[in-house]
């Protein structure tokens, strides 16, 4: 894959099997893009923001941009 685009609202259960079922399907500098990333819990759902950080953090993304609330990482 070249680009993951992960829909935000959904739960976190949700939301963190989408990323870690379909992430290690994306091509190197491929694109991980999250929507609806808030860290205020009052702007939105946590999930999206929750992994965000995640993929930020594992070393395996770096972050190449935002929109709004769009975040775009790509794999190293």
């Amino acid at each position: 894959l070249g680009l993951l685009f992960i829909v935000g609202g959904h739960g976190l259960g949700a939301a963190l099997a989408d990323c870690r079922g379909l992430s290690s399907h994306l091509v190197r500098y491929g694109l991980l893009v999250i929507h609806d990333v808030f860290a205020n819990a009052a702007d939105g759902g946590q999930a999206p923001h929750a992994i965000w950080q995640l993929a930020k953090q594992s070393g395996l993304f770096e972050e190449v941009g935002s929109f709004q609330s769009l975040r775009a990482l790509k794999r190293l």
